[in-house]
């Protein structure tokens, strides 16, 4: 379930100008909020520099833990949803790489199992290839499924609208 946030709050009123002017006072002291406001720096502008690490090829590839990063997603997220561009860390699956080799791992370490050795000598080379290529479509299924949490132009659309809501409103 999507957490609650001033994207979701302001869809829910739209057309009531009144309300939504309210709306904004509750989410005041958000960072992102504040230099939106003041014309300092756009929401879709915060949320393409928050989406620069997962531009072009890095979109496909594990990211380290990035507290920091992960810091700043928080405060836009309490504004917009936003929970793909977190940085989990190399061993989260939420890219392309990693979940090849979850599903990889997953084939191929019942194969270790001693018991299993003994009963099917003649059978791994069938179990190898077979593994490989499940491995393969599988882990590549699996990551395109989970990057596509990082797809940013949802976001930027949310950012959009909170910015075009700003500048309707003439919010202060």
């Amino acid at each position: 379930m999507e957490k609650p946030n001033l994207y979701s709050a302001l869809k829910n009123i739209e057309g009531m100008p009144n309300a939504q002017a309210g709306i904004f006072e509750y989410y005041r002291g958000n960072e992102y909020l504040e230099r939106a406001i003041h014309r300092e720096q756009s929401l879709e502008e915060a949320c393409r520099e928050l989406s620069a690490p997962f531009q072009g090829i890095k979109f496909y590839l594990p990211h380290f833990r990035d507290s920091a990063h992960n810091e700043k997603v928080e405060r836009m997220g309490k504004l917009i949803s936003v929970d793909g561009l977190h940085k989990r860390g190399i061993y989260y699956p939420d890219n392309l790489l990693t979940a090849v080799g979850c599903v990889a791992m997953a084939l191929f370490a019942p194969m270790t199992l001693p018991t299993l050795k003994e009963y099917c000598n003649e059978l791994v080379g069938i179990f190898v290839v077979g593994g490989l290529v499940t491995a393969g479509l599988g882990g590549f299924g699996m990551g395109l499924m989970s990057t596509t949490r990082r797809c940013v132009i949802p976001y930027l659309k949310s950012a959009t609208y909170i910015d075009s809501v700003i500048k309707e409103l003439e919010i202060k």
